[in-house]
């Protein structure tokens, strides 16, 4: 009683905004927010509040898309998941910037 459940935030929120032009060019905008919360029944271990940007910017054409994609794009810092281990708080490292590109061929 008067304890949060343990991986519940209270809140989260994701939005996205996304543009296609007809020649094909294309980008794409995410923001996802996810709000304190703790990582054990006992509210012990507490995970601090993040937020990640998510781009992507390419091309689609009749045969093929070319698409250039970041994720975490600020590079933000967070713990995505941990609790304590006896005296020590074990956790695991959110992931950091991801920057790639994607091909792929359609027929």
């Amino acid at each position: 009683e008067g304890k949060e459940l343990p991986f519940a935030s209270n809140f989260t929120y994701n939005a996205g905004i996304q543009y296609r032009h007809p020649t094909g060019l294309f980008g794409r905008f995410d923001v996802a927010y996810l709000d304190d919360f703790f990582s054990d029944a006992k509210n012990e271990s507490r995970i601090d509040a993040y937020t990640l940007v998510n781009l992507r910017l390419g091309y689609l054409s009749e045969h093929y898309e070319i698409v250039l994609w970041g994720k975490n794009i600020f590079n933000e810092e967070y713990v995505a998941n941990g609790g304590l281990d006896g005296t020590y708080f074990m956790g695991t490292d959110g992931e950091p910037r991801m920057i790639g590109v994607t091909l792929t061929y359609l027929w």
